[in-house]
């Protein structure tokens, strides 16, 4: 019986269609909390002539979603206070906090702070955008229309990914310029005080003690005293 009851169930979480009860109208400016999985809330698309497609953000807050990056929508004239949506639409984007090291450990998940799905929806020929967000575990869900990511993340990333190309550009400039004071042999300036006679390339070369080969003769005046007179 248990079996069963387990295949039954799993079948249901597998199913793409979802019974939902009416829990009101978002817009712009106005989002919907809830406690209950199986609601669902509706968008008047006459407020988005000029959009070609809708975004939507699903939130869940200390919990997790059950079937992370799925949305339920359908399209109508009229505002059922009950509905079974047919459609399924997966996240484009996803953003996620959490504090501290929180888990389920029966269905082992974690448990976020807040977590949310952004969904782009291609808006309706029909009057009416019917969204429910997926089966949650959590304090309470929240739906509501997107301009898109989070434009305090865009900035973020933008900035982190300039700091991170001029740290790249800083090492670069860097590692050129010490280069070139390794490579670089300053010119030689002629000055007498830095002058220094050649020196021969030959090794051991002692010089030579030069004699002249005519040895100069003893010369004695004939007024000499010394010199030998005539006999």
């Amino acid at each position: 019986m248990k079996l069963i009851i387990i295949l039954i169930f799993g079948f249901l979480c597998l199913s793409k269609e979802k019974m939902c009860s009416l829990l009101g109208k978002i817009t712009k400016k106005e989002s919907k909390t809830t406690t209950n999985s199986y609601n669902y809330v509706y968008i008047d698309t006459l407020e988005f002539p000029d959009e070609s497609e809708i975004i939507v953000a699903t939130t869940v807050y200390s919990g997790y979603f059950k079937r992370e990056h799925l949305l339920y929508y359908g399209e109508g004239e009229t505002l059922p206070s009950s509905i079974e949506l047919n459609k399924t639409k997966s996240s484009y984007m996803s953003s996620s906090s959490s504090s501290g090291y929180n888990y389920d450990w029966s269905t082992l998940k974690e448990i976020y702070s807040h977590y949310t799905n952004y969904f782009k929806i291609p808006k309706p020929s029909q009057r009416y955008l019917y969204v429910s967000m997926s089966e949650f575990s959590g304090s309470y869900g929240e739906i509501k229309i997107s301009e898109g990511f989070p434009v305090w993340a865009i900035v973020v990333i933008i900035i982190v990914v300039v700091i991170i190309i001029t740290a790249i550009i800083i090492a670069i400039i860097k590692h050129i310029i010490k280069r070139r004071r390794m490579n670089y042999i300053p010119p030689i300036s002629p000055s007498s005080n830095d002058y220094a006679p050649p020196v021969s390339t030959y090794p051991n070369n002692t010089p030579m003690n030069y004699q002249s080969p005519y040895t100069p003769m003893n010369y004695q005046s004939p007024y000499s005293p010394d010199y030998p007179k005539p006999t």
